[in-house]
């Protein structure tokens, strides 16, 4: 009887400890939620949508920011595609073949050097999809900054005539 008794006692025990284990798992793991909470902050609004400000941006869309799909941007897009091409393509040979500029040919230049102007102003007003959401980006200031940290520098020194 007594080997009964000391073996159930053995046994309560060993529940008892598998428990108090238990539970100081669970305390740990609520502490680094409690952690986690106070490094990246927590909201009381349990209907939390991050990608609301995106699309509450989009709805407010300024009429002059405009979207990689539309028409407009289409169409600046190939008069761009025309400018690289013009470029790329007669200004070598007019530096190598052409002693003077035939006439009519440096107000056209410079009508294209005002074009290549007018892309640096277009960029700043296109909307980008952001890759991280996937969402189109409308807000001026995410626009010029992703702008200015990619493309812009180089715009710029299409832009100046040699």
């Amino acid at each position: 009887m007594k080997d009964e008794k000391k073996q159930r006692l053995e046994f309560l025990w060993h529940r008892c400890y598998l428990k108090a284990n238990g539970a100081a798992n669970i305390l740990d793991i609520f502490a680094q939620i409690h952690r986690k909470i106070l490094i990246f902050g927590t909201t009381k609004n349990m209907d939390y949508d991050p990608m609301k400000e995106e699309r509450e941006a989009f709805l407010k869309k300024k009429p002059f920011i405009m979207l990689p799909d539309s028409t407009m941007k289409k169409f600046w897009n190939f008069v761009v595609l025309f400018l690289l091409a013009y470029t790329a393509a007669f200004v070598p040979v007019k530096t190598a073949f052409f002693d003077e500029d035939p006439e009519g040919l440096y107000e056209f230049e410079y009508f294209l050097d005002i074009l290549f102007y007018i892309d640096l102003i277009v960029n700043f007003l296109s909307a980008y999809e952001d890759p991280n959401s996937g969402f189109i980006e409308v807000r001026f200031s995410k626009i010029a900054k992703n702008y200015i940290f990619s493309w812009f520098f180089l715009d710029l020194s299409a832009c100046i005539p040699f």
